[in-house]
């Protein structure tokens, strides 16, 4: 096993909207508690991944975003307070967004 140390990064390209957030301006802040409706354009082959990852875990589309947002979060956060490592064949990296 490699040096739990390694920092090499993975790449994990998130996918934008037009003002890098996804959102529309006016839908960014995410105040109350209602739920919101996002429009977004993928390439055909992100909505060929988002429908294979869905079939896979046996879910939908919209649940696959939901777990994207989650996962981003948590890797961002723990980021900025410390480091993602996971290990793949037999070498430990550390997990990054780039």
């Amino acid at each position: 096993m490699s040096d739990p140390h390694n920092d090499s990064v993975l790449p994990m390209t998130p996918m934008s909207g037009s003002n890098g957030s996804g959102l529309a301006a006016d839908d960014a802040s995410g105040r109350d508690n209602q739920p919101k409706r996002v429009n977004v354009t993928f390439t055909p082959q992100q909505y060929q991944t988002l429908r294979d990852l869905a079939s896979q875990q046996g879910i939908n589309v919209s649940d696959v975003l939901r777990q994207a947002i989650n996962i981003t979060k948590l890797i961002v956060d723990a980021n900025q307070n410390g480091k993602i490592l996971i290990e793949r064949n037999g070498e430990v990296q550390r997990l990054t967004l780039v």
